[in-house]
């Protein structure tokens, strides 16, 4: 099976390798130093596995290199995809394994919920539970005042849920400065505090990134 050549509006360089529309899609890089096991006859077995069970829909296995590349292209271009739709609002979070479906579902239903045509950005890493669970204007909306309200209103419901699933409010990027207020609602004391005596040992003046993760005053040291 080999990439179609349909392409996406105002991108010719990236194409859609299925024109079938679905859900969810999964990409997967599989490989082995095994001298025995064909990777080829697995990768086939698995696709007719799941097609037979209807657990898949439709696929498509990369051929060559370029094709590879084409593949991860599409994933690692769906920020700037959101920003080329009007920005988002990002939901850097994780959950278990076991858990990422009903979260994504739950999610959706809030989203949803909340109405007025919000769309849904949704990828992330299966392999960790790390979701990117982000939230777009609709099509034609006044992008920053909607996202605003869509921060206010929506995204502590969303953070409550993942706190609901044992989650992280903070996954793959960190806290940063920005997601330090969440810090306080959902991370845990104990951890701020060992923190805290750890600085107060390393940076008695307080002179490193002072204000950041472990609060703390900016000393005059003239």
């Amino acid at each position: 099976m080999h990439l179609s050549t349909f392409s996406l509006p105002g991108k010719p360089e990236l194409r859609r390798p299925i024109q079938t529309p679905s859900e969810h899609f999964v990409l997967i890089e599989a490989a082995s130093s095994s001298p025995v096991l064909g990777l080829d006859q697995a990768i086939e077995a698995f696709f007719e596995d799941g097609m037979s069970g209807e657990t898949i829909v439709d696929g498509v296995i990369a051929t060559s290199e370029q094709q590879r590349q084409d593949f991860w292209n599409l994933r690692e271009h769906i920020p700037e995809g959101e920003v080329l739709n009007g920005g988002s609002v990002k939901h850097d979070v994780s959950v278990r394994i076991s858990d990422m479906a009903r979260f994504i579902e739950l999610g959706s239903d809030l989203v949803h919920r909340y109405g007025q045509g919000a769309r849904l950005s949704v990828y992330g890493h299966v392999g960790d539970g790390n979701v990117h669970f982000n939230v777009l204007a609709p099509e034609g909306a006044e992008s920053p005042a909607y996202l605003d309200e869509v921060s206010a209103k929506v995204s502590p419901c969303i953070y409550d849920l993942v706190a609901k699933l044992d989650g992280s409010f903070s996954a793959e990027y960190g806290l940063g400065q920005d997601k330090l207020p969440l810090d306080q609602i959902y991370g845990d004391p104990l951890k701020r505090h060992l923190m805290g005596k750890i600085k107060d040992v390393l940076d008695p003046n307080k002179v490193m990134n002072p204000g950041k993760v472990v609060g703390s005053q900016i000393c005059d040291l003239s």
